[in-house]
């Protein structure tokens, strides 16, 4: 069977199986990457080659029995980069690459930048954008020890641990107490509501409950993390957070309030509203 006929075939089966489409269209470009050497976004050469079913079928039996494909895989590609994930940590999600994409921009040309990843996980924010900066500098913490564990090992394996330091800590404390001053911080909290974890895919509910649950509305970690980043960035610093879809209006209020000016309303590729960019005044 040739990619491009057993590529759609594994989004059906997924769809099928309870998956949304944008997470079927993912893990099964994912999936064929990994059996074809390549990366997803290059499938589309590889369409004609034919595929290992043996490989892909054993690995699709396990994801379709609730076991999330890139931890089978133990990586997970983000913004062309391949990073190591487990348990510890969230995997990363095509989604989020806008996010560091707008970051990437806003530091062109700029010398020597400090960026902050604040609840890096895996660091495929924090690290992504250091990597394709090359005179940048980046800090990142994580609450999880675990989790900043693995977000060293991808340092290392990108070859950043040189301008890479970490620390441990709640959101973005750890930084206030070492006396950064970033010029862009970048964080995904945790902002999935309660009461809904119980809801998400059984693959989803594998990642790590203390990077998803956001609290009742899932906002619990927002004003306390924008107060933080009120101290935290000099006259003109940029910040991006993450956050769920229907969260755009609700961040936005948080982020007013809390001082700062509110740039942009950032969106992922499938139009769904996925970040904002704010800025301390000047």
């Amino acid at each position: 069977m040739q990619v491009f006929e057993y590529l759609t075939q594994v989004y059906t089966r997924l769809c099928e199986a309870g998956f949304d489409s944008s997470e079927a269209r993912s893990l099964a470009r994912i999936l064929l990457g990994h059996l074809q050497g390549c990366e997803p976004s290059c499938l589309l050469l590889h369409r004609r080659e034919e595929v290992d079913l043996q490989r892909g079928e054993a690995l699709l039996s396990r994801l379709l029995a609730g076991e999330p494909l890139q931890y089978l895989l133990g990586e997970s590609p983000f913004l062309g980069l391949d990073f190591f994930v487990g348990p510890e940590v969230l995997i990363p999600r095509f989604d989020s690459e806008c996010l560091a994409e707008r970051a990437i921009q806003l530091l062109q040309g700029k010398e020597k930048p400090l960026l902050a990843d604040v609840c890096c996980g895996s660091g495929c924010l924090g690290l992504s954008i250091a990597h394709h900066l090359p005179g940048s500098r980046a800090v990142l913490t994580d609450i999880s020890p675990a989790a900043l564990a693995m977000a060293e090992r991808n340092a290392e394996r990108l070859g950043l641990q040189a301008r890479c330091r970490f620390f441990p800590g709640d959101l973005a404390q750890p930084l206030l107490e070492a006396g950064c001053c970033p010029e862009l911080l970048i964080a995904n909290p945790p902002y999935i509501p309660s009461e809904e974890i119980g809801r998400l895919s059984p693959q989803v509910q594998r990642e790590p409950h203390l990077a998803l649950d956001g609290g009742g509305d899932g906002l619990q970690l927002y004003p306390r993390l924008i107060g933080q980043c009120r101290q935290l960035l000099p006259a003109g610093g940029w910040l991006i957070l993450e956050h769920g879809d229907e969260q755009q209006d609700a961040i936005c209020q948080l982020l007013e309030s809390g001082g700062f000016r509110v740039e942009e309303r950032l969106f992922d590729l499938g139009g769904r509203p996925r970040g904002v960019l704010a800025r301390q005044p000047d």
